[in-house]
């Protein structure tokens, strides 16, 4: 598993998959829909993708929010 991301202004930061549960949530509040119980399995269905991709390098924020749009397309 990478330990890392790059943020927007190129610091290197420890990951922390939270995060992804966080904007998830938000999303969620902000849509109006009532679906808290998918987070979690969201976040770890992102995780893993991330891991598959990024598991020899360091992903970025973008590729982050890319692959939160590609689980969300697929569920």
């Amino acid at each position: 598993m990478f330990s890392f991301i790059c943020k927007r202004d190129g610091k290197i930061v420890p990951f922390d998959s939270k995060k992804i549960g966080k904007a998830l949530q938000a999303a969620i509040n902000a849509s109006g829909i009532d679906d808290t119980e998918s987070i979690d399995e969201i976040t770890l269905d992102v995780v893993q993708y991330l891991e598959e991709y990024y598991h020899n390098s360091i992903p970025h924020v973008e590729d982050v929010q890319d692959a939160v749009e590609s689980i969300l397309i697929k569920s």
